[in-house]
């Protein structure tokens, strides 16, 4: 009985830290695991001084929206979104905001994988 409790228990914790690191690894090894950009629309970008505010949606309609990422290079800003079948939602949607200074942003991108996709350019804006 022993031996199968102890079995039993290392198949669950072997599950659950794929499970994690499936879910929340994403976020360790930068944008390589991020959605394909193209596979996704923002509806509406607001950018004010302090904070990105972006909303929209993915062509897929099996995949749940996990979550986002960014990173700011000069004047460039990066946002990653991950949208995943083996999510516990099912939000086709994304509604979000970023707090981060946009005094020197020129450009937003989406990223996910190799692809990136400009969303939103200051000179086009002025």
């Amino acid at each position: 009985m022993k031996i199968k409790y102890k079995r039993f228990l290392f198949l669950f914790i072997i599950l659950c830290s794929i499970y994690l690191i499936y879910g929340w690894g994403w976020k360790l090894v930068g944008f390589k695991y991020c959605t394909d950009p193209n596979t996704l629309f923002v509806e509406n970008i607001k950018v004010s001084t302090d904070k990105v505010s972006l909303a929209g949606t993915t062509v897929s309609s099996a995949d749940g929206y996990v979550g986002y990422k960014y990173k700011k290079e000069g004047n460039k800003l990066y946002i990653g979104l991950k949208y995943d079948i083996l999510a516990l939602t099912r939000q086709a949607g994304f509604d979000l905001s970023i707090d981060v200074s946009t005094q020197n942003i020129e450009q937003i991108y989406l990223l996910g994988g190799k692809e990136r996709k400009l969303i939103w350019n200051k000179s086009a804006r002025e």
